[in-house]
């Protein structure tokens, strides 16, 4: 596929530093804009993926809260009737 052109405006001062940083690491201004830009759109990427995780975990976090507090006095009847069979059982020896 053929490149895109693509017209972008810099302020003087960062122009100059692209410049010398391309040339100082063998590449064009080109190739240094592709990376970075590359660069750029993977953290992005990362950083929306992190968001989304974050919001799934959360999400969940409350789901099984939920779930535990409905559970509780099921659990806490079935503590009881346990003491009371071992309750019973300690009576008959």
């Amino acid at each position: 596929m053929a490149a895109s052109k693509v017209l972008i405006s810099l302020p003087p001062g960062l122009c100059r530093e692209a410049d010398e940083f391309a040339h100082q690491h063998g590449m064009t201004r080109s190739e240094l804009m592709r990376r970075a830009l590359k660069q750029y759109l993977a953290l992005e990427h990362r950083l929306e993926l992190r968001a989304e995780l974050k919001r799934g975990y959360i999400e969940m976090a409350q789901l099984n809260q939920s779930l535990a507090e409905a559970a509780l006095p099921l659990d806490e009847e079935a503590l009881d009737l346990y003491e009371q069979s071992l309750r019973s059982v300690n009576r008959n020896d």
